[in-house]
């Protein structure tokens, strides 16, 4: 049995780990915090591994292995052959959240000498994606993204993603909102964000292994939704150069009305979208004031009038209403107050154009 140290698995710049992992800790813990590259499949479940702990605490440690022996004897050997399943798609390590007892059985279970644990466990990996970030930052040149609410920065990003499929580049993006798993809020609720510590793993990650010379984030305040970049991130994103995205209103409430109305339209129906979109506006009413509030509910009841609803023209006015009333004064207000310094701007095709021959070099 042999142990791979967080430094050779997150390899700078190395484009993605050089070993999958199998996390073998419960699922409660996984929501607590995960690392990207990882499949789950515990050797406790949250109820085994408590009645665990509490023999632990009670009785001591071999106490607790026997009742862990007891517990998981019905189960085992359909987990070992999950496990064994995971690591024969690839090289896998094994972790549980300090490298102890749990890896170490999982890896006598499965009998493959060939996969190693995790030195120090999802603790260490964790500690050391996060202690490295800053230094990384440093080595880096950050660019942020920045525009309109609707002009087009998400896509924009995942248009140069497919690009560095294709090749290694020199400039990559990086999509916060969909680290966050989170778009603007007023157009929608978007599901449930990940753990904070989740977050900040996969972002670090992503910094960590890119192997581009500069980054694209797209402009964000220090809080998205309710997670909250790290310090290091939102210092270097303050004092960096930025590059514009320009984009007319008919041209935003297009791709809001393909982001969101279309996308969530399909994910939840519509009846509950509309009701989502009404909630959402009535949370609006000290900013927009109770009458624009009360115009932009009946424009979304007119969107559903007719059969209508799945026709972008049928959501332009409170789309319009929500951009010009809303988030376009947020911005401007926010990109004036940063001070921030805009080296180019344009049009999407413009920036992409643009974007994708500094990424060649």
């Amino acid at each position: 049995m042999f142990s791979l140290e967080p430094s050779q698995i997150f390899v700078k710049g190395a484009g993605s780990p050089t070993v999958k992992l199998l996390d073998v800790r419960a699922p409660l813990e996984v929501e607590h915090g995960a690392l990207p590259y990882c499949a789950f499949e515990p050797i406790l479940t949250d109820s085994e591994r408590h009645q665990v702990g509490i023999q632990y605490k009670e009785k001591g440690q071999e106490s607790a292995i026997e009742l862990g022996y007891e517990l998981t004897g019905p189960y085992l050997p359909s987990r070992i052959q999950r496990w064994r399943d995971i690591c024969s798609s690839g090289p896998t390590a094994a972790m549980c959240w300090r490298g102890g007892l749990r890896s170490q059985l999982t890896l006598e279970f499965m009998d493959l000498p060939e996969v190693p644990r995790v030195a120090g466990g999802y603790k260490a990996l964790r500690q050391y994606l996060i202690e490295q970030m800053p230094q990384h930052l440093l080595e880096r040149k950050i660019v942020v993204l920045t525009g309109l609410t609707g002009s087009g920065k998400t896509r924009l990003l995942k248009a140069l993603e497919g690009a560095s499929t294709l090749e290694p580049l020199k400039l990559q993006g990086v999509d916060l909102e969909g680290l966050a798993n989170h778009r603007g809020s007023a157009f929608g609720n978007q599901g449930k964000q990940p753990a904070q510590a989740t977050f900040e793993n996969h972002l670090a990650a992503e910094i960590l292994l890119s192997p581009a010379k500069t980054l694209l984030l797209e402009d964000e305040s220090r809080n998205i939704g309710r997670l909250e970049l790290p310090g290091s991130l939102w210092e270097t994103m303050r004092g960096a150069q930025g590059i514009l995205l320009v984009a007319s209103v008919k041209e935003r409430s297009q791709q809001i009305f393909e982001d969101y109305v279309q996308v969530e339209t399909a994910r939840l129906g519509q009846e509950e979208l509309r009701q989502n979109l009404e909630g959402n506006f009535n949370k609006l009413k000290q900013r927009l004031g109770t009458a624009q509030v009360e115009r932009g509910i009946e424009m979304l009841e007119d969107a559903q009038k007719n059969r209508a609803w799945l026709k972008p023209e049928s959501h332009q006015p409170w789309i319009e209403l929500l951009l010009e009333g809303y988030y376009d004064p947020l911005y401007r207000k926010g990109l004036e107050k940063s001070g921030r310094e805009i080296v180019f701007r344009g049009s999407f095709d413009t920036v992409l154009e643009h974007l994708q021959k500094k990424a060649r070099g």
